[in-house]
């Protein structure tokens, strides 16, 4: 990736934070999350394939809130109080 400057830095950041905060957005990656880990549940322990499947659907749906707070924080001028969080979970 080649580099930043500032200004694009900050217009990321905005980028991201105007994601991690839109209702819908949110929303949309929690239904994933939860019908994917649903998924797992009733899924063939046996099926390897199929169970790794779900385990990345999974999975990338905390790495795009991750690599959101990533850009956010990677804005030099404002530092996001989210962007030290982490996606929540149902355990």
């Amino acid at each position: 990736m080649e580099e930043l400057d500032e200004r694009a830095l900050r217009h990321r950041a905005a980028e991201a934070r105007r994601l991690i905060s839109e209702p819908l957005f949110v929303e949309a990656l929690e239904k994933i999350r939860i019908s994917t880990l649903s998924a797992l549940e009733d899924v063939d322990a046996t099926n390897v394939a199929a169970v790794q499947k779900l385990q990345a659907k999974a999975k990338v749906t905390y790495e795009i809130v991750l690599e959101l707070q990533g850009i956010i924080a990677a804005d030099p001028h404002a530092q996001d109080p989210t962007a030290n969080a982490t996606p929540e979970t149902d355990d």
